[in-house]
Order: structure tokens, then sequence, then C-alpha cells
């Protein structure tokens, strides 16, 4: 294989493997019951008049006025589905089309420049960076050749759908990954309204479970990327100072969860002119959703506290029911297994 083949396989792994697996659903399909409302712009989540669902005195616990959805295509409505599990429940469907209010910057143009960070991992461990001259520095030392001599960056899209290979253009052993966002993809969501414990532990990993939740802003959360270095070949995907990047013909999806992203860059000894400005900061609030349905908070709980009891998924029962925290100080910091179970259809892309 040729180093431009082997380089564009690269790119397209690297970014694929934190997206969807299939073109049309993360997994089966469940049975819905209603369509949603459609509607355009940005607007906070509100749930509209389901037809289904439970009238018990059991609250749902997801909460659609918390959300801030840019791009909403059809609003929060309730519909039947079918659990991993196999049993009947109600989810929450939404549909959003794949458009960040604001992202960027990724990657710099030139050695002179300072764009958003990406993990770089030589050794196996993935390690955050800012995106400029410094790093350029460290990868060239290793071996990389990611800057020519007039100081511009190798910067590649990688195209093509999912798992296809292709990048533009072709490229020898290093490269900046910026792919293109491709803002006329719509995702549906379900989420159980009433989230249940299953008794057991799903990894967030490709192809099954890709993505951990959904953010406030309607878009996903990934796990870790997949590693930048392989077979003597470095391609790095930007992320922007938020923590989300574009997968080549899949979703927008966050790496970091946005809303303690400047914490993470603090205790990562990132530069202080690469922050999160796009996106409010907090830590003892609720940021998102599992797919199972359980909200993910900050780093803190409501009363301010850090918990010290949490779980392998970064989870426990406390202040009225069970829910997750993400980390200030991970790179990646969002949650990696799930507890709960999940609707056979998560998200569906189309």
């Amino acid at each position: 294989m040729t180093y431009s083949k082997k380089i564009t396989c690269l790119a397209l792994l690297a970014f694929t493997a934190c997206g969807t697996a299939g073109d049309e659903s993360t997994t089966d399909s469940a049975s819905t019951t209603d369509s949603a409302s459609a509607s355009d712009g940005a607007t906070e989540g509100g749930a509209t008049d389901g037809e289904t669902g439970d009238t018990g005195a059991t609250p749902d616990v997801l909460d659609p006025a918390l959300f801030h959805i840019f791009a909403l295509v059809s609003d929060f409505t309730k519909v039947d589905c079918t659990l991993t599990d196999g049993s009947s429940s109600t989810c929450y469907t939404v549909t959003v089309r794949n458009e960040p209010a604001q992202w960027g910057p990724g990657c710099p143009s030139t050695d002179s420049e300072v764009g958003g960070v990406g993990f770089y991992d030589p050794d196996g461990v993935p390690v955050l960076y800012a995106l400029d001259a410094e790093l350029w520095a460290l990868m060239e030392a290793d071996g990389f050749d990611i800057v020519d001599d007039q100081g511009n960056v190798n910067v590649v899209a990688p195209t093509g759908p999912p798992g296809m290979g292709g990048g533009d253009p072709p490229v020898t052993n290093g490269a900046c990954l910026d792919a293109e966002l491709v803002d006329t993809l719509e995702m549906t969501y379900f989420i159980p309204a009433k989230p249940a414990l299953s008794g057991s532990t799903t990894q967030v990993a490709v192809p099954a479970v890709p993505y951990s939740g959904i953010s406030l802003d309607g878009l996903p959360l990934a796990p870790a990327p997949p590693p930048t270095v392989m077979g003597g070949m470095a391609a790095l995907p930007a992320l922007d100072p938020c923590g989300g990047h574009p997968e080549p013909d899949g979703p927008f999806h966050w790496h970091l969860t946005p809303q303690e992203s400047n914490h993470v860059l603090d205790a990562n000894g990132i530069r202080d002119d690469v922050r999160c400005g796009a996106i409010e900061q907090v830590s003892d609030a609720v940021i998102g959703y599992g797919a199972d349905g359980f909200p993910i908070y900050g780093s803190q709980d409501p009363d301010g506290t850090t918990p010290g009891d949490l779980d392998e998924c970064h989870g426990h029962d406390a202040l009225g029911g069970y829910h997750y925290h993400v980390s200030a100080t991970d790179a990646p910091n969002n949650i990696t297994c799930l507890k709960g179970l999940l609707a056979t259809n998560f998200l569906v892309r189309k």
C-alpha cells in the first residue's frame, strides 16, 4: 500500500470510529406511534402533547425545557419504543439538523496560527494538545512530515461515506484532519422517558453504541477518539476549543463535554488563548442525557459538591436518583459506559 493510500484510510478511520455505524441507525429500529411536529430555527426544547406514554405519578426524568437546540426539525414528543431487553416503554423523540450554533477553529493553515485542540498519541496514550507550532514541532521530531518548508500545515479533509477511505488532498505521512460539516443531515433520537437500570454495563464503542448520550444542544456525546498514530502514519483530527468536530458524512459530535471544556483545557495545560467561548461553562447542572435516559451532570452535584462515590460509568444514586457526572480534568471527559436500558434505536440518521 502506498503512503497516500495509507494516510487516507487512516484519516477516515480516525473519524468514522467516532461516529455511527451504518447510514440509518446505531441499532435496530423501534416502534413509534407519534410523528414529531416540525419547527425551524433556534429554539429551546419543549415537549409537545404526546398521545402515548405513562400518565402515572412517576415523573419523567428527561426535561425537554433544558435543551437549547439551534437547528430543531421536530420538537420533543413521546412515543412507544422498545428497549434493549425487549420490553416496551415510552421514549422522548426529537429530530435535529446536524448544525451546531457555532464551531471552530479546527486545523490552522500555517504554523504561525493557532487552531483548536487534538489528541496526539505516539506512545499509545492520547494527550490533549493545542494545534500550534509547538505540537507540529513535536510531530516533526517524531518523524511526521506535517508542515512544509513555507510553514503551511498539511490539512486534509476526509471524504466519502464512513469506512470507505479517501482524503483531499492525499498526503504522505502526517496530516491535520478537518472534515466538512454535512449540515443537511438530520438525526432523530429516542431516549427513555423513565430510565431503568439494566443490572449490567453497556460499553460505549463502535459499532453497537458509538455515542454515550445527547448534549443539551442536540448533538451527540462521543467517547475517546481512535488512535491518531498507526502504521507509521499520523492523522490528527482537529477539535474546536469546545471539544467538537464533524464526522465525514456523519454527525457533528463532542469528544469533550462542551459545558466543562474550559476546565479540561485548564487542567491539561492548554494555552490561554484556546478556550471555548460559544457555550456557557457549568459544573453543577445537567449538561445532557445518557442514551439510557439518565441525566448527565457536570463534575459537581447540584449542591456544589464533587461526588466521591462514582461507579465505573461515572454515575451514582444521589440527590433524588441515579445520574452520571463528567470529569473536569480528564481528556476526553465524556462517560464511556451506561448503566441503564437503551431504546433499540437511540440515534437514527437520515
